[in-house]
């Protein structure tokens, strides 16, 4: 993938990328100007990018950008918190 990505992990990872302790978020950062986003992003790895949408709605926030695939291996999607953070979700494809 082009772009500036930085991943970061919080806590250990299993074989698939998720998570092993809970709480743990992991996820990276898209440099303000990546894909001509003005505003820098940070990105969530999450299980359900649908659950998670349904949850930020319910919350107050909104759907920014609609889940789409990326190539065969992952989805992503956009969402805004109720502050106006910019939040890019991901979700592995199993």
């Amino acid at each position: 993938m082009e772009g500036n990505h930085h991943f970061a992990t919080t806590v250990e990872t299993d074989e698939d990328g998720n998570p092993i302790q809970p709480g743990g978020i992991n996820g990276g950062l898209l440099q303000r100007g990546t894909y001509n986003q003005t505003v820098s992003s940070i990105f969530i790895k999450v299980k359900s990018i649908d659950k998670a949408i349904n949850k930020v709605k319910k919350n107050g926030g909104k759907l920014v950008f609609e889940k789409i695939p990326i190539l065969d291996f992952a989805y992503f999607a956009q969402i805004q918190d109720t502050e106006g953070n910019l939040i890019s979700l991901w979700e592995d494809k199993i």
